[in-house]
This record gives structure tokens, sequence and C-alpha cells, in this order.
């Protein structure tokens, strides 16, 4: 195995070699691709496999990546390797971010890492193509707030507001104004009465609790963002009304 500068030139040649590789995610190249744009691609131990009959057999979507980003990468390349071999690479169980943010000593891996999702789409938008793992990563490694928001509102039974939307309100609220998003933890944690705005919105969240999946993650990040500037403004809430269609509100 050697340690190679795989060029624009070199991936070209590979890709014309390799018979018989997986389909392409092109989800995946595009997000290879950002991270080799942005200078996020980092070297691992993970090589490109190059077979004894001298085609690739694993390596496609990094080499797919490069031409994509005409930018040159630095990998680990191993030759010779029996092409039967292509039927056992990746039969392991796939890393997610939450194993990563483990390896890392983070606590809650799990919520912070469907939290720092959450945060990442209402600071980007909603966009087509999903952030990289190493967005992901930054964003927890220069948002340390964010673990402790996870911790924060372990408290907050789950009837209420899933841990990960939570979490991710709790911590951008904070940023406003970290009196007013305390209130907003003690309200969602225990049901107090006062700010009315963030007790309307509990009362409206476990209304909901039948609905399930994406439309309720958007619905309760739209309904939490309404309580949170009424309350901002020390208006009373009404009733809490949000389309699929409609924009994010802007936190204030």
């Amino acid at each position: 195995m050697e340690l190679e500068t795989v060029t624009i030139e070199k991936a070209e040649k590979l890709l014309g070699s390799f018979d018989g590789n997986r389909p392409v995610r092109q989800t995946y190249v595009d997000r290879l691709c950002a991270d080799i744009k942005s200078g996020a691609w980092k070297l691992n131990a993970q090589p490109i496999i190059i077979s004894d009959k001298g085609r690739m057999i694993d390596g496609q979507h990094r080499c797919m990546a490069i031409l994509g980003a005409s930018k040159p990468i630095q990998s680990m390349v191993a030759y010779g390797v029996d092409e039967d071999a292509f039927t056992t690479i990746d039969s392991g169980i796939a890393k997610n971010m939450a194993d990563t943010l483990h390896f890392m000593g983070l606590h809650w891996p799990r919520r912070l890492a469907a939290s720092a999702m959450k945060v990442w789409e209402y600071k980007n938008g909603e966009k087509k193509d999903r952030p990289t793992r190493s967005q992901i990563l930054d964003l927890v490694k220069t948002n340390s707030r964010l673990e402790d928001a996870v911790s924060a509102c372990i408290k907050v039974p789950r009837k209420v507001i899933s841990p990960a939307n939570m979490a991710s309100v709790y911590f951008l609220f904070q940023q406003k104004d970290k009196q007013l998003a305390d209130d907003f933890l003690a309200v969602m944690a225990e049901g107090k009465l006062l700010p009315q705005p963030f007790h309307a919105l509990r009362e409206r969240l476990l209304a909901m609790v039948t609905m399930s999946g994406r439309m309720r993650h958007k619905l309760t990040m739209a309904f939490c963002i309404k309580a949170w500037n009424a309350a901002r403004k020390n208006e009373k809430l009404g009733i809490l009304k949000h389309s699929m269609g409609d924009e994010m509100p802007e936190i204030e």
C-alpha cells in the first residue's frame, strides 16, 4: 500500500479501468466533492484498491469527486488485491456521525449529531443537498455550547418535543437572549405557565403527539420560533399556524 497524490489524470485512468463496481451514489460524490473543494478532505487509512488485474475495485466515488472538484487528493492506494475481495469490501457496519462524535469523547453523540443537523438546516435553509460529514463536524467543533444545550435539554419529555428539535432551538435562542432561552427550557421541561407564549406552545406541541416524521419536525421548529418571537416582544401568542410550503420564520 502506498501514499500517492491522486491527480485528475490518474482519477480518469482509474475510472476507465473499473468494471462491476457498485452503482454510483451521486449525493455521496457531491459531498466528497464539496469537502475536496473546501479543503475539508482528510487523508485516512481507507485506500483506493487496485486488483491484481490492474482494475480499480474500490474508490470510484473518490475518483469521481476528484474530477468534480478539479483538485487532486492524497490517498492510500493498495495494489495487487485479488478481485474476489470485492465482495468483502465495506461489509462491516458503516460509521455515522454519532460514531465519530462518540470517538471524540463528546456526550450524547446521537442527539448531538441530530441537533447539529437541525442547526445547520436552520442556518442554511432547506437545500436539496444535505451537509457533508465535515460540515456537521465543523459546526460541532466551533459551537461547543451545542453539546451543553443537548445535555441541558435531556429533562424535556420526548412527548412534548424531540430531543434534536429542543436542543437545536434552545441553542439558537441562547444566542439571542440567554435568560429568556432558560425560561423557554423551564416551560418545555416542567410545564410552567409563564411566559404565556411558551406555555401555549407546549400545549400545542402536546396536541401534535400523533403526528410524526418530517412534517412534525418542521412544524415544531416553526412553532417554537413563532412563540419565541412573541415572547421577545412581550406579546401574547394566538393560534399557531404554519403551512409546509411557508418559509421558516427568522429568530428575532
